[in-house]
């Protein structure tokens, strides 16, 4: 370390490189020392940033205590920049983002004084409420006497726009849409009498046949108990088997067994893991499966040399896999439950057996190939085999036992729910019963609760809240209308290839959730008008999950991306890595879905 004197008479010290040369550098304080010096200073080298007057800036965080000074900087503030070998301001202690600790501008020109908000996001926000203002002021041709309709496009709008570019949080977004909803005045009385918004108890939805809008008051209360529709039930009791299964370590045992019986050959090591990423996304939401699943292979893959592709191969694997379990159950992904409650809406219905039974053979199908995929597309080159190392499990204690059985009873409720209609009314409120045993007796606790992913909740309450707006305001009719004129005359599988077509393009860059909240509302709508709701919704479902693309396309996709190898610096798996084969296996879902329904219609 070497001191580096400048015009002021400020020392300031440098630490100096191999060649001697000076590197930038950040320098952290002892909170622990109530006077200190340079002994207590920690380097750490940084990339060096130059000030417009080609100086060199040093960054220092301060991290001693308020009753400690260093030459005159005061403890205040947090962040400082020291700038050195400048006649004028050398030795000066800058704040926040270039501003000098006497409230000045420090000489660092690249640094912006603080915003209150990011100017971007901003930007981006009220481009969103552009369409929604425009549409509130001049009347779009074919929406005459439907001003509603009309100022419910900006809100679709808006919601689609602020969804696919994410200035602001997504679930911020959907709380945003009921309040938009109300203030524009899109919800109307339904003219149909078989709709399902919940309106308040003083509208009655026969005393005229035209789009009545309705005032605030009760527009407010049908929007919120959209937000709140038993379906949120449905997932949140998938969240919380998903906890206790894994805080009972549970899903732990079945892994290591899974494992234990997969050898040390790569591709029946990858083939196990796609059967537990199936398993566990089917009956714990592929959200839950992906974290568990990457969480148990992290060690193997941080372990493994760089000269194998293996483990691009397994994270690939754990994400594809996790895809295509969260088409296997209604409750395996949000936008299942979308497609579940649409078809309610248009007075369909699909038992979870009905479900899973045409779901289960289509996605062993894609499992199996994706198998083959990945083995070609990757090199393993371990020669000696993958080994497994985990700890022995403890013995299976009582609360194990207990959780299982709860789990296990939950599910076969769920299996078995058309004779237990008339006793429970709905299929959320059984999963009420394993929230209330595991919450209510301390299986887990108010932590647990506290950290359940309260934000795809609130997704998929503005969600539905958005699909209430659309279909009371008149537009989804409008819209499903259009679509029917345009393929009248055409077949069940013109229209089937054609929806499923849409959802693999948008659900991959825009998210499959997001896709399902948009679009499956108005193809449940045109399969209820020509009788092949269920065909059509959940077909269009099972693409959803299907497109796997990118690592926007999905949460299991978003979370294989997301791992990092040992030094930080890069993932494991690339952008490439992710388009070659996601959009691979996106083309061998759609294939194998329209392959299956041939043979079982």
């Amino acid at each position: 370390m070497a001191l580096r004197g400048t015009s002021d008479g400020l020392a300031i010290p440098v630490l100096m490189d191999e060649d001697h040369t000076e590197p930038s550098l950040e320098h952290h304080v002892s909170s622990s020392a109530p006077d200190p010096s340079l002994d207590t200073v920690e380097w750490v080298l940084r990339a060096p940033k130059r000030n417009k007057h080609g100086h060199q800036s040093f960054t220092a965080s301060n991290l001693i205590s308020n009753n400690a000074q260093l030459g005159g900087w005061s403890p205040d503030h947090r962040e400082t920049s020291w700038m050195g070998a400048d006649p004028e301001k050398s030795g000066q202690l800058l704040g926040d983002h270039g501003t000098a600790v006497d409230g000045s501008q420090g000489l660092d020109g690249g640094h912006e004084e603080e915003m209150l908000f990011p100017r971007k996001a901003v930007l981006m926000y009220l481009g969103a409420l552009l369409p929604v203002l425009v549409l509130c002021i001049i009347d779009l041709p074919g929406f005459e006497g439907e001003r509603a309709a009309q100022r419910c496009v900006g809100l679709l709008l808006y919601a689609s726009f602020l969804w696919a570019t994410n200035p602001i949080p997504a679930h911020i977004t959907a709380l945003s849409i009921p309040l938009l909803a109300v203030l524009l005045r899109v919800c109307c009385v339904p003219t149909d009498p078989d709709s399902s918004a919940l309106l308040p108890y003083n509208v009655d939805i026969h005393v005229n046949n035209t789009h009545t809008v309705l005032g605030a008051k009760e527009a407010a209360s049908m929007l919120s108990s959209s937000m709140f529709d038993p379906v949120i039930l449905l997932f949140l009791g998938g969240f919380a088997i998903a906890g206790a299964l894994d805080r009972y370590n549970i899903s732990n045992r079945i892994a290591a067994f899974l494992l234990s019986s997969a050898g040390t050959r790569p591709s029946r090591v990858l083939l196990v893991l796609l059967v537990m990423g199936l398993i566990f996304s089917g009956f714990m939401s592929n959200v839950a499966a992906a974290v568990l699943v990457t969480s148990i292979i992290s060690p193997m893959v941080q372990a493994l040399s760089n000269q194998t592709q293996w483990p691009q191969m397994a994270l690939l694997g754990v994400a594809f896999s996790c895809n295509i379990g969260g088409m296997v159950t209604p409750i395996a992904s949000p936008q299942n439950l979308i497609a579940v409650l649409q078809i309610r809406n248009v007075k369909g219905s699909v038992s979870f057996a009905e479900w899973t039974g045409f779901a289960l053979p289509s996605c062993l199908v894609v499992l199996g190939l994706c198998w083959i995929i990945l083995r070609n597309m990757f090199k393993t080159n371990l020669p000696c085999g993958i080994e497994f190392r985990q700890e022995a499990p403890p013995p299976v204690s009582k609360k194990e036992i207990f959780v299982g059985g709860v789990v296990g009873a939950t599910i076969v409720m769920w299996i078995l729910f058309d004779p237990l209609k008339s006793t429970f009314g709905n299929i959320g409120i059984i999963a009420v019963i394993p929230v209330v045993i595991f919450f209510g007796f301390d299986l887990l606790t108010k932590e647990d609760f506290d950290k359940l992913p309260w934000n795809v909740i609130i997704l998929m309450g503005g969600g539905l809240a958005l699909g209430t707006a659309v279909e009371t305001s008149g537009l989804l009719q409008k819209i499903a209308d259009a679509v029917e004129n345009a393929l009248k005359g055409q077949g069940l599988w013109i229209v089937m290839v054609t929806f499923n077509f849409l959802m693999a393009i948008t659900a991959n860059f825009i998210s499959s959730t997001v896709s399902a909240i948009i679009f499956l509302p108005l193809i449940a709508k045109v399969g209820a008008s020509i009788g092949h709701v269920n065909a059509l919704t959940v077909t269009a479902c099972m693409m959803t999950s299907g497109a796997m693309g990118l690592p926007v396309s999905s949460f299991p996709n978003a979370n294989a991306y997301s791992i990092r190898k040992k030094d930080g610096a890069s993932g494991f798996i690339s952008n490439s890595d992710l388009i070659k084969s996601g959009f691979l296996m996106t083309g061998v879902v759609f294939v194998v879905i329209h392959t299956c329904l041939l043979y079982t219609s």
